[in-house]
């Protein structure tokens, strides 16, 4: 998982940092509203995101 997180870092696009903090607050309030239908939708769609990203800069396709 850290060489994934370390990868994406290194290869992110410049408002990468931006999107993942909104991500991050979305999930906490689901937590915190304990609404876990929505929680789960938001946390699997948060890390298959990631992973698409992540496999898409590795081809060396640009994020727009």
């Amino acid at each position: 998982m850290q060489l994934f997180q370390l990868t994406r870092v290194r290869l992110g696009y410049d408002h990468y940092r931006a999107v993942v903090v909104d991500e991050h607050r979305e999930l906490v309030r689901l937590i915190r509203d304990r609404d876990v239908v929505a929680l789960q939708q938001a946390a699997e769609e948060h890390v298959l995101s990631a992973c698409r990203v992540l496999c898409g800069q590795l081809r060396g396709e640009t994020v727009a």
